[in-house]
């Protein structure tokens, strides 16, 4: 009973110091640091549909993020880099995937979104899709640099989305 009581101690001991990571994360985005995401083969990131699940690089006037997808898949209706701070996405053989809107809506990649924003898409390979994937459905768009500062580097890889630059 010794034991278990010790291993119990020390997993919790554990869980509390990994906890004490995430928040320290938490509370370093909040303050302007920089934060890294890495999306691994196999791996996927969904927030969900819809204006209010966005998925946002950058998100703060402050704020720094940094997203890379490594054979892995990112989805949303709304993926912004670079909001009002700076983001930067990079694509190295993974799948962004812009999930199909409500009838007369859209889905955006947006680069480079408010005036003070930075954002910077760095594609060597891999896909930028939408879904549903019929011809009668584009109304998924990549816009670079809608008001803020906005770059997409493209060395590799399949686009199928709208492009508006500017």
């Amino acid at each position: 009973q010794k034991k278990i009581d010790e291993t119990k101690a020390a997993l919790t001991a554990e869980q509390n110091a990994e906890m004490a990571k995430v928040v320290a994360k938490i509370v370093a985005a909040k303050s302007g640091k920089i934060i890294a995401l890495k999306v691994e083969s196999g791996g996927v990131l969904h927030t969900g549909k819809g204006e209010f699940d966005a998925i946002s690089i950058g998100d703060r006037a402050s704020g720094y993020g940094i997203v890379t997808i490594e054979g892995g898949m990112v989805s949303n209706q709304f993926i912004t880099v670079g909001t009002k701070g700076i983001g930067v996405l990079t694509n190295d053989c993974g799948t962004i995937v812009q999930l199909g809107p409500e009838l007369g809506s859209y889905g955006y990649l947006n680069v480079g979104f408010e005036q003070s924003a930075t954002g910077t898409v760095v594609m060597t390979g891999g896909a930028i899709t939408h879904l549903p994937s019929s011809s009668s459905w584009n109304n998924a768009i990549i816009n670079v640099g809608r008001c803020g500062h906005g770059t997409f580097e493209l060395s590799g890889g399949v686009i199928s989305n709208r492009l508006m630059v500017g």
